[in-house]
C-alpha cells in the first residue's frame, strides 16, 4: 500500500469534517468556556490558515475485480508510529512550564534588547511589548485549558507568537545575555507543538501546518469506544462483501473477517487501557497498524456499497486517534 493512499484513506486529519480545524473542540456536551473579560487580542495574530487539506482520494475498484489484501499478505508492518501522547494533566502543567521559563528568560534580557524591535514578514513590534503580548496569550491558553475545552484556538495563537520569538533568538549572537534561559523554554514551545499536531516550530512536520487540533483525554475515550462500536456493523456488510465476491477463497474471506474481528479487539484494549488511565501507547500502535491493511482493503469497495458506508465512521473515528497519538506514517 502506498502511502499516498494510506493518507487520503484515513490520515489526512484535515479532510475530514471538524477534525482539522484550530478550533478546539470538546466531547459530547462540552462547550469552550467565554472570554475571559480582562483578555486582550495577541499582538497581529495572524486569521488560521485555512483547513482544507489538498488530498486525492485514491479511486475506489469494484470489490469483485481484485482479492482483498489482507494483514498475513502485506509485505511486511506498515510503518504506523503512535507517539506517546500528553494527558490533560501533562498539558497544564507544559503551560504553567512555559510562563514559568518565559519569565525567566525575560528576566535574563539585558535592557538593550528589552528595548530593541522585532522585525519579520508582519512587520515591526517593540520587543517589551512583544513580551507584554505573550505573557497575556500564555495565561489566555492556560485559563481556557480545560477537560472539555483544549483551546486550540488559543494555543495557536501561542504558538505563532512562539514562531516570531524563536526566529528573533536565532538572530542574537551566540550566547546572548539569556541564551541559557531560551534552551528550555523553546524546548518547551516545541513540545507544546507536538502536543497540538502542529508543525509550527517543528521543520519538516507537516502535520496539521500552521494549525492546531488536540483531542483531550475524554474525547479520546469517546471515540476509541465508537471505533469498537462501529466495526460490529462494518464487520456485518464487508462480510456480504466478501460472499459476493466469486474471486475470494474460503480461506481468502475467513482471514479478512479475522482481520477485522483483530481491529475491533484491539480497539477493545486500547479502551480498557483507557479505562484503567493508562497512556495505552501500545494498543494505539496495534489499533493503527491493523487498521491499515484494513483501510486499502475499503478503497476498493464501490463508494455506494453498504460496506464502504459502514467504514466511514470507522475511518474518522481511526484518524481522530491517529491525531491524538500524533501518528507518523514513514515509508517502508
Amino acid at each position: 500500500m502506498t502511502l499516498s493512499r494510506l493518507l487520503a484513506a484515513a490520515f489526512s486529519i484535515l479532510a475530514l469534517a471538524g477534525c482539522g480545524t484550530t478550533e478546539s473542540s470538546a466531547p459530547a456536551g462540552g462547550t469552550p468556556p467565554a472570554e475571559t473579560a480582562d483578555a486582550k487580542p495577541a499582538t497581529e495574530a495572524t486569521p488560521p490558515a485555512s483547513d482544507k487539506a489538498e488530498v486525492k482520494d485514491a479511486e475506489p475498484a469494484p470489490v469483485a475485480t481484485a482479492q482483498a489484501p489482507t494483514i498475513k499478505e502485506a509485505s511486511g508492518p506498515l510503518p504506523v508510529s503512535a507517539k506517546e501522547r500528553l494527558t490533560d494533566q501533562d498539558v497544564k502543567a507544559l503551560l504553567e512550564s512555559v510562563e514559568n521559563k518565559r519569565a525567566a528568560f525575560e528576566a535574563a534580557l539585558d535592557e538593550k534588547l528589552k528595548n530593541s524591535t522585532i522585525r519579520d514578514a508582519r512587520g515591526e513590534v517593540n520587543t517589551n511589548e512583544f513580551f507584554d503580548d505573550l505573557q497575556d496569550q500564555v495565561k489566555r491558553a492556560r485559563e481556557r485549558f480545560s477537560p472539555n475545552y483544549s483551546a486550540s484556538s488559543e494555543v495557536l495563537s501561542l504558538l505563532q507568537f512562539a514562531t516570531r520569538l524563536d526566529a528573533w533568538a536565532s538572530t542574537q549572537p551566540a550566547g546572548f545575555q539569556g541564551s541559557r534561559e531560551w534552551g528550555p523554554l523553546a524546548a518547551d514551545f516545541r513540545r507544546l507543538s507536538a502536543a497540538y499536531n502542529s508543525s509550527l516550530l517543528r521543520p519538516g512536520q507537516k502535520a496539521l501546518g500552521d494549525q492546531a487540533r488536540r483531542l483531550n483525554d475524554a474525547e479520546l475515550v469517546t471515540v476509541a469506544a465508537s471505533v469498537e462500536k462501529n466495526m460490529d456493523a462494518f464487520r456485518n456488510a464487508y462480510d456480504g462483501a466478501l460472499a459476493a465476491n466469486a474471486n475470494l477463497t474460503p480461506a481468502s474471506r475467513k482471514t479478512a473477517i479475522q482481520n477485522v474481528d483483530a481491529v475491533k479487539n484491539s480497539a477493545r484494549a486500547l479502551n480498557t487501557a483507557l479505562g484503567k488511565e493508562q497512556k495505552g501507547i501500545a494498543e494505539a500502535n496495534a489499533l493503527l497498524k491493523g487498521s491499515a491493511v484494513m483501510i486499502d482493503t475499503t478503497l476498493k469497495l464501490p463508494p455506494d456499497s453498504s460496506a464502504a458506508k459502514a467504514w466511514a465512521p470507522v475511518r474518522e473515528d481511526l484518524s481522530k486517534v491517529a491525531l491524538a497519538y500524533e501518528a507518523t506514517v514513514g515509508s517502508k
